[in-house]
């Protein structure tokens, strides 16, 4: 079958680099080309699945399950959100996620030099959330398609971030444990907690580079970088807040404590726009637009924080000294079209390029367009090749076992 024009647009120095140890480099997985057949099983998908949720009696209905990544089911309600009416939600995020972090595992452990390789990990979008006790509602697939809340879900008195010490408790229990490799040592968790003593890794190697995808008020996405060969935090965002490099000063306020515990009805206005001209940041509109330019801020700071807090309680520990790190708002994500829901997309290709050791850099303004265009039908096929592979290896297991 015919090609689309994805496949003509992906220049070779995308692939070349970071193969580990003579295995051909990677790929990555929203500019797979797509055929004429996959354009139109992606389009029957989520048209039937779009269907589904404005014609259900019960908004918690999810649908049928479309595909599944070990414990990360896609649902209809869920590939519904791919149709451009309404921002892509966190389950969708998250089985890209799964996939980037499955090839990123298969990378290693087929390489025979894993010393070479480059190692990453992209965690799900709760992680920053839970990290500065952030309150809201989820994009959850259950939600009958409607305007989100203007900011986070929260009433006016209701406190939107309770703060890294409420947090901190949710973050010992995650499964695989993947925060405790990041120094490439084994972690000991705090005594009494679910983890105590020595657990499993991801990697038995440290890990280059770890990618935090973050939500901003169920209305945005963008990617955090924790680069440990740069010793660098970045937030490269598709609706950027300036056309420059925004560095953050260790010696700056810290946006999370001067919002803590505050309800919102209680955030003070003057104190966001001092805190916006503090950091070089347009202060225009209510107090909750400016907190919302403010989030991307605290998002870098906390995972600085995060990643020094962790360095300390790593055997032997690790000096993370903030002489050495930078942490900034980078401009080098391409600008998405204001007028489209496409957020997530940028945000997955980026945190993919991320994972495979690339920059920014290379997304051409044709690769970019192209993803304006196919990249819903991208996210949908990968959905439904995972389903046809599972269903392809459950009949080869069942036709093994009897015999």
């Amino acid at each position: 079958s015919s090609r689309s024009s994805v496949s003509s647009t992906i220049p070779d120095s995308i692939f070349g680099g970071n193969g580990c140890g003579g295995n051909p480099p990677p790929e990555l997985l929203m500019l797979r080309p797509l055929s004429t057949t996959d354009i139109e099983m992606a389009d029957e998908i989520i048209t039937k699945s779009s269907i589904f949720v404005d014609s259900r009696a019960d908004d918690s209905d999810a649908g049928d399950e479309v595909a599944v990544f070990d414990r990360d089911p896609l649902h209809e309600a869920d590939v519904a959100t791919l149709d451009g009416r309404e921002y892509i939600n966190d389950n969708v995020l998250h089985f890209y996620v799964r996939m980037i972090n499955e090839q990123t595992k298969e990378r290693v452990s087929d390489s025979k030099d894993k010393e070479a390789c480059y190692t990453s990990y992209v965690s799900k979008s709760y992680f920053l959330t839970k990290l500065v006790g952030q309150k809201g509602e989820a994009a959850r697939s259950g939600k009958k398609r409607a305007v989100r809340p203007r900011f986070l879900g929260v009433k006016d008195d209701e406190v939107p971030f309770s703060g890294r010490d409420d947090s901190s408790k949710n973050l010992a229990r995650w499964p695989g444990s993947w925060h405790q490799t990041i120094y490439g040592c084994k972690y000991v968790a705090a005594k009494g907690s679910v983890g105590e003593g020595y657990r499993p890794t991801v990697f038995d190697l440290k890990l280059n580079m770890l990618v935090l995808p973050a939500n901003l008020t169920n209305h945005h996405w963008l990617d955090i970088a924790v680069d440990f060969d740069k010793k660098e935090i970045v937030a490269y965002d598709s609706l950027p807040v300036a056309d420059e490099r925004l560095d953050v000063p260790h010696t700056g306020t810290n946006v999370l404590n001067s919002v803590v515990g505050v309800t919102v009805k209680d955030l003070d206005i003057v104190m966001l726009r001092r805190l916006c001209y503090e950091f070089r940041i347009s202060p225009v509109g209510n107090k909750l637009a400016v907190m919302y330019r403010l989030m991307r801020i605290m998002f870098v700071q906390e995972a600085f924080l995060y990643v020094k807090e962790q360095g300390a309680q790593t055997e032997p520990k690790q000096h993370v000294l903030e002489e050495e790190w930078c942490i900034y708002l980078s401009p080098a994500m391409p600008k998405q079209n204001p007028s489209n829901n496409n957020c997530c997309l940028y945000c997955c290709l980026g945190a993919n390029i991320l994972a495979v050791g690339k920059d920014m850099s290379v997304l051409t303004p044709t690769i970019v367009e192209e993803i304006e265009s196919n990249g819903r039908r991208a996210m949908a096929t990968l959905a439904l090749n995972k389903k046809e592979q599972d269903d392809e290896d459950s009949g080869e297991v069942m036709e093994g076992a009897s015999m």
